[in-house]
């Protein structure tokens, strides 16, 4: 059984390219989120992804506008 010392968390505050670095680093696909050490949520490496690649569109519709 893992102990609780051992267990791998995020914070409220950290961006999602700390959690995905914390996660790859760590071969993990799920981190719990804390806040005042109480569990708020647990993030997937999916959620993150989706995330990033949404991010990715909006970014690149706003370049494309710009352009034109």
């Amino acid at each position: 059984m893992t102990k609780v010392e051992e267990i791998i968390v995020g914070k409220i505050d950290d961006t999602p390219t700390q959690l995905m670095n914390l996660m790859v680093t760590k071969d993990i696909r799920h981190i719990p989120i804390l806040e005042n050490n109480t569990i708020v949520g647990i993030v997937s490496i999916d959620d993150l992804l989706q995330l990033i690649l949404s991010n990715s569109e909006v970014e690149s519709r706003k370049l494309r506008e710009y352009i034109k």
